[in-house]
């Protein structure tokens, strides 16, 4: 057994054999003291490189390592190339016999590290780093932890055989031409999931696929998918990609860049002659926005779907079966698009933000922490309605004023926890100016990456309701869905090698990738979307931020599929 400690306070990278070498980790300076299951007196090492003896010795099936940071990220601040290095807690390697629906790294409580959504203040170099690497001769197997160096040697895994480079013109082109289905002429997009359009822009990406050679299906539920086979086929796939259907009146890039940057990133696999150990997967999610109930296809490939989704009418009226039907598709058939946990090794999806946090900021690419959970809810309380002349003021029971306390108390409440809250309609009853308000209907949502928040901001509201005299009731709930740590990790060390500056931040918004995260492992990066603005032919993403998000892209594939390998 090798056991390290005594870190020093200066970040450096470290020197390791090559066996060793296949750890991938980032370590303070230090001095090794080492005792050898095989030697008790090992000597010691002034962090020169183990001796290739000893490294034969420790091929090591089993890691964890703690250590301090000198300060900390924050989800407020940014982060440029060589910054902080890769401030985050030893990772579990990803394993495709793992359960998909587990974290890729083990749960645990915080050690001596401050978590990505935490703010706090730089921490003294005053606790020790310990490790203990495990050789086979001890017996004691567990999941291996890669870690990423420090910015001044990280491993990128296994050099590619090739050097893929992105087209960021071709990128371009490509939203140009999906673009140009549903186009209203006026600069707004009407490529509504099902319909002709939405289906002409599935059939050209797909088209695209095959003439790169990719084998491209369609599943029950029209989600495409189009696969690029790997060296080991036995593999589970990587996942990129995200939506081409809109809003009505919507803008070009929702979706579609995350889906055009997935095409941009296969292609420069097959233009470089390279395949990855893993085959990569470019879906093309059906039915993502709200006119069909709101991540249709994803929930289908998740197995999410509840029974009567598909009877619920659409944004027309008609039910969604029918437009399934009018697709070609059949609506008793759309369970079977469930996959298995496992059948994915990981999901990664590119989207512009829909939000100004990026934008004001001026940092061009988010990592995105986890997608907030949301909760949706009603509020009712009854007055008594009379004559709005005749009745004296006193002697009201104004509905209206009775609700007035509550709508203050969500956003009370939105602010103590650290969550958002809307009141988004409100029905008062009779509704004439001359009638006092005899009955109030109001409905309201919370959002929020913490569920712990979120249940202490139901109960509060709950108890104003009961203070009120009203009746308080949840419609739904969905939990939120965190990004996995390693792959977070593996985008933070990604931007900070290409000099990219970067945010931490939540989304906000909801995304195919919050239902992936029920069968695989998923992660997110955001570009800026101009003013904010999103589903409105208003939307804009500056060139340049969607080359450079999908050069992120490209380049966290060629990672994680190296972190993947189970031969390190």
């Amino acid at each position: 057994m090798v056991i390290v400690n005594r870190p020093r306070s200066r970040l450096s990278a470290t020197p390791w054999g090559t066996s060793v070498e296949r750890l991938l980790l980032r370590l303070y300076t230090y001095d090794l003291s080492i005792t050898s299951a095989s030697s008790p007196a090992a000597p010691t090492s002034k962090g020169r490189p183990v001796s290739n003896q000893l490294a034969r010795d420790a091929h090591v099936s089993y890691i964890h390592i703690r250590h301090p940071i000198e300060g900390c990220l924050s989800n407020t601040a940014t982060a440029s190339s060589g910054a902080q290095g890769c401030s985050s807690a030893s990772r579990s390697a990803l394993s495709p016999a793992a359960p998909p629906t587990q974290p890729l790294t083990p749960q645990r409580q915080p050690t001596g590290r401050a978590e990505y959504t935490s703010t706090c203040q730089p921490k003294p170099l005053d606790r020790v780093l310990s490790a203990v690497l495990y050789s086979p001769r001890t017996q004691i197997t567990g999941r291996r932890v890669l870690r990423h160096r420090g910015s001044q040697g990280r491993r990128k895994g296994k050099p590619p055989l090739g050097n893929p480079e992105l087209d960021g013109k071709r990128l371009l082109q490509d939203l140009d031409t999906l673009a140009r289905h549903g186009s209203s002429g006026s600069g707004a997009l009407n490529r509504v999931a099902y319909s002709p359009a939405d289906l002409e822009a599935r059939c050209w990406v797909e088209d695209q696929m095959r003439d790169l050679g990719l084998q491209v299906t369609t599943d029950p539920a029209g989600n495409s998918i189009c696969r690029y086979w790997g060296e080991a086929p036995g593999l589970s796939p990587i996942a990129v990609g995200s939506h081409t259907d809109t809003v009505l009146q919507g803008g070009r890039y929702d979706g579609a860049l995350g889906v055009a940057a997935a095409m941009a990133c296969v292609r420069a696999l097959v233009h470089a002659g390279l395949r990855l150990r893993h085959p990569v997967e470019v879906l093309n999610f059906a039915a993502e926005e709200a006119t069909m109930g709101g991540t249709l296809g994803s929930r289908a490939m998740a197995g999410l779907l509840e029974a009567d989704q598909l009877d619920r009418p659409a944004w027309d009226g008609v039910p969604v079966a029918q437009h399934l039907e009018a697709a070609g598709l059949d609506p008793m058939r759309v369970s079977k698009a469930r996959r298995d946990g496992g059948s994915l090794a990981c999901f990664l999806e590119l989207h512009i933000e829909q939000g100004g946090v990026l934008d004001k900021a001026g940092v061009p690419v988010g990592i995105v922490e986890g997608i907030v959970g949301i909760r949706r809810y009603s509020f009712a309380v009854q007055g008594l309605a009379n004559h709005a002349g005749t009745t004296r003021m006193a002697e009201r029971q104004d509905a209206l004023v009775m609700a007035a306390p509550f709508i203050l108390a969500v956003r009370d409440a939105a602010v103590a926890h650290n969550i958002v809250g809307t009141v988004g309609t409100l029905q008062v009853e009779p509704g004439f100016p001359s009638v006092i308000p005899g009955r109030v209907e109001l409905g309201m949502e919370t959002r929020g990456l913490d569920e712990a928040s979120l249940d202490r901001a139901e109960k509060d509201l709950s108890q104003a309701a009961t203070a009120i005299g009203g009746s308080f009731g949840v419609l739904s709930s969905k939990a939120p869905a965190h990004s996995d740590p390693l792959l977070v990790e593996t985008l933070v060390c990604t931007c900070e090698e290409m000099g990219t500056p970067y945010r931490l931040m939540p989304s906000g918004a909801g995304h195919d990738a919050m239902c992936i995260a029920h069968i695989a492992p998923q992660a997110m990066l955001f570009v800026p979307s101009r003013g904010g603005i999103s589903h409105s032919p208003e939307e804009y993403t500056e060139p340049e931020h969607c080359v450079m998000g999908a050069r992120v892209l490209l380049e966290a594939l060629l990672r994680i599929d190296s972190l993947l390998d189970p031969e390190g």
